[in-house]
């Protein structure tokens, strides 16, 4: 009888402690949460990418995917179209009489942190041109981090079937690099990790904040996927005049210029090849970097330097119009011109 009140405050001592801590939990919790602090390896692995059959892919788009969140490199909102992509459904037979525009690209054409789709250069692209004679349609085949490689590869394998007159590459500074803003490990290295774990834990961004500071052990995109190389801007733009010259369509590439005006090192040089590569192969060019410059000269056109906001969007997509593929369809492929 004596030992009742010591029994009581030592339960009542472990209940205190375990309030306190699943209140302290709750805290830290709602602290990473907000701060956005834990890697979104949940979303990654069950959101809009997944690891492609292509090795020279690696990674690609979750067809029909829909999302609420904006503003991230791995995600955009609204729902993805059956191939994944940021776009409307587009039929594979081309409709009599369009002229068909491909657009291969990576976070810049996804239109990261852009929130309208509408507001994405291709589809700004696409009504700048309603004002030209015929019937056009543009066809949005972006993926956050890719580069020439994986653009070129994406083309061969899920663009070709659509019959396009004319794809445009959208060239980007980093497209010489393997950076996929985390996306390829992420998907390689956690998808294998985190699978095995209970779900409700993978909704905790605590969890997974401890768990990749603690207990994962990243390695370098290039030791998960070593078929998809850097600085294969040249030998794609060669793969991609072979298909070119096998499927009948014509080649623009567009140069992003770096929208803070800063030079990256080696970058007169890879866009110096860049330009005699399109020459050699008998590719139409544009740079975009006078019609950014004069468009950033009265208001903000980017969230940083390689991403442009809605106007930069809008700036480039009717400089392309104007200024590169009207002239394209004035000098004459168009059989209904």
């Amino acid at each position: 009888m004596k030992r009742e009140p010591r029994i009581r405050h030592s339960t009542t001592s472990v209940s205190l402690v375990l309030l306190s801590t699943l209140v302290s939990l709750s805290i830290a919790e709602i602290v990473v949460r907000r701060s956005g602090l834990a890697p979104e390896v949940f979303s990654v692995q069950r959101g809009r990418f997944r690891i492609s059959e292509n090795p020279l892919i690696g990674y690609e788009l979750v067809p029909d995917f829909e999302s609420d969140r904006a503003g991230s490199m791995l995600d955009f909102r609204g729902k993805a179209n059956s191939l994944g992509f940021r776009d409307r459904e587009h039929s594979v037979l081309k409709p009599e009489g369009v002229f068909r525009i491909l657009v291969l690209g990576d976070s810049i054409t996804q239109g990261l942190g852009v929130r309208d789709d509408a507001e994405v250069f291709t589809a700004v692209l696409e009504r700048e041109l309603e004002a030209s004679p015929g019937r056009f349609e543009v066809l949005n085949f972006g993926v956050s981090g890719y580069n020439t490689q994986q653009e070129v590869e994406t083309l061969r394998q899920k663009g070709l079937v659509y019959a396009p007159d004319l794809v445009v590459l959208a060239y980007c500074s980093n497209d010489t690099r393997v950076d996929s803003g985390g996306i390829l490990p992420q998907l390689s290295d956690e998808r294998q990790r985190f699978d095995r774990m209970p779900r409700f834990l993978l909704t905790s961004a605590l969890f997974r904040l401890a768990y990749t500071r603690l207990a994962s052990r990243r390695r370098d995109s290039r030791d998960l996927f070593p078929e998809i190389r850097k600085n294969t801007v040249v030998e794609y733009l060669d793969v991609l005049a072979g298909l070119s010259t096998e499927a009948g369509f014509e080649v623009l590439v567009v140069s992003f210029p770096r929208l803070d005006g800063v030079l990256e090192e080696g970058s007169d040089g890879d866009l110096a090849r860049l330009k005699q590569a399109a020459a050699r192969h008998g590719f139409h060019f544009f740079d975009l970097a006078a019609a950014l410059g004069k468009c950033a000269a009265d208001r903000r056109i980017a969230f940083d330097p390689l991403h442009p906001n809605a106007d930069g969007h809008r700036c480039a997509g009717e400089a392309i119009a104007r200024s590169a593929i009207r002239p394209i369809l004035a000098r004459g492929r168009r059989p209904d011109l």
